[in-house]
């Protein structure tokens, strides 16, 4: 598990699926550690990102995006992409 957190590269794509090694890797901001996407993976993080977005600007609810979370769930916000910057932080 230790020498799978500190692997360089992460490839993902194929059906592959992440350890809690390499979240860990990449969630604690191991400089070392980079995500390499497949082009099917990149295609369709892409397409969910279009997605979002599209959703966004028609005033769509998507929970945790442009609706809190939980119990919170029910309250909404016009400003889904700054909510999202700042859940990143």
């Amino acid at each position: 598990m230790v020498a799978e957190y500190r692997k360089p590269v992460i490839c993902v794509g194929g059906g592959e699926t992440l350890t809690i090694s390499q979240v860990a890797a990449v969630a604690n901001h191991n400089l070392q550690a980079k995500v390499d996407l497949s082009e099917s993976a990149r295609a369709g993080v892409d397409a969910s990102c279009e997605w979002i977005i599209e959703n966004i600007k028609k005033g769509t609810a998507i929970y945790g995006v442009t609706t809190g979370f939980g119990a919170a769930s029910h309250r909404r916000t016009e400003q889904g992409l700054a909510l999202q910057k700042e859940m990143v932080r």
